[in-house]
């Protein structure tokens, strides 16, 4: 049977794919907002429905109770997501989306690898 931490570090990685997979479904109209607009990524009503939906995603996955804490991960993690996405657009999404799916995936569990621990 597999360990708690681990079915939430899989639902988060799935969580993670939904958004990544409608950002590469859309990526057309993505890309004209980015090159009109490109601070459109940097703030607004997008972005913070992001650090939402991460927030109530990873929150289940952590370990400490630490609001403070908490908001400035979710910051950190949105902020990263979203520069990688911004930067794979600039590039021409010349790399596979598969292939960016599982680099980020990588990227946000690595970051949160420190706090997805067992509760003892």
């Amino acid at each position: 049977m597999r360990k708690k931490s681990d079915r939430d570090g899989n639902n988060l990685v799935n969580q993670l794919n939904f958004i990544g997979l409608s950002i590469v479904e859309n990526k057309e109209q993505i890309n004209k907002i980015l090159k009109n607009s490109p601070e459109v990524f940097g703030s607004g009503r997008s972005v913070e429905l992001l650090k939402r939906f991460i927030e109530v995603s990873i929150r289940p996955v952590l370990n400490f109770k630490n609001e403070t804490k908490l908001k400035y991960l979710v910051e950190f993690v949105v902020s990263g997501f979203i520069s990688v996405y911004v930067r794979w657009f600039n590039d021409g999404c010349a790399e596979s989306s598969e292939k960016l799916a599982d680099a980020v995936n990588e990227f946000v569990l690595g970051a949160l690898s420190e706090y997805v621990r067992p509760k003892s």
